[in-house]
């Protein structure tokens, strides 16, 4: 059992149709729940609780990715359905001619779209008149692991400014330390087994091609 729920919790994180979601802190709200009320203030004591933490997590970020996020979601495919219907193309025969098209389209477009702003996580700007629930929202923590607070306006805002110019190089993403920038703290630790795992794959077929 213990085996299943690691591979299912490494599927969820490396995964590509579910890495934007769970990579989107604003789209974890279960997760940054139980991860304000779970996790210790203090590194050592995150790294002690990562046998609890990979099963918890595993279970909200179901519960995020296949129950929350599908209906917030729903409003928004629900308007772009609409928008399908009402688009004008420019005359009363050009419409009616297509009419049939919609209709056998309809499912598939919705169907798309949902799954759509469901895996890959839409902007929350674009669905803030269907905000995600603020009990979900992450809360900041200092360098030691201590919960500080839910960031403010005027913070996110500098951090938006402060951030580097797009053609500048990206950090190394199997840098164990650039999770915290991503992630909740709640399963830092599962994703830095996750990487180290990576890297000694990674060095084993190394090894295995200066030998072959």
């Amino acid at each position: 059992m213990k085996k299943v729920l690691i591979l299912i919790f490494a599927v969820l994180i490396s995964a590509p149709g579910f890495g934007c979601a769970v990579t989107d802190v604003n789209h974890l709200s279960t997760t940054n729940y139980v991860d304000r009320h779970l996790t210790p203030d203090n590194q050592a004591g995150q790294w002690l609780l990562t046998p609890v933490y990979i099963p918890v997590a595993v279970v909200t970020l179901i519960i995020d990715n296949f129950i929350i996020a599908p209906v917030v979601s729903l409003p928004s495919t629900i308007v772009d359905m609409q928008e399908f219907w009402d688009a004008d193309l420019d005359g009363y025969y050009a419409n009616a001619g297509f009419l049939p098209f919609r209709i056998v389209l309809t499912p598939v477009f919705f169907v798309l779209d949902w799954a759509g702003r469901t895996i890959f996580a839409a902007d929350p700007e674009d669905d803030a008149w269907w905000a995600w629930p603020q009990w979900g929202y992450q809360w900041q923590r200092d360098q030691q692991g201590r919960l500080i607070g839910p960031p403010s306006v005027l913070e996110m805002e500098d951090k938006e400014q402060a951030e580097p110019p797009a053609d500048e190089a990206e950090p190394d993403v199997d840098d164990a330390r650039n999770d915290a920038v991503y992630s909740p703290s709640m399963y830092r630790p599962g994703m830095r087994l996750l990487l180290v795992c990576r890297r000694i794959e990674r060095l084993s077929e190394q090894e295995f091609s200066l030998h072959a």
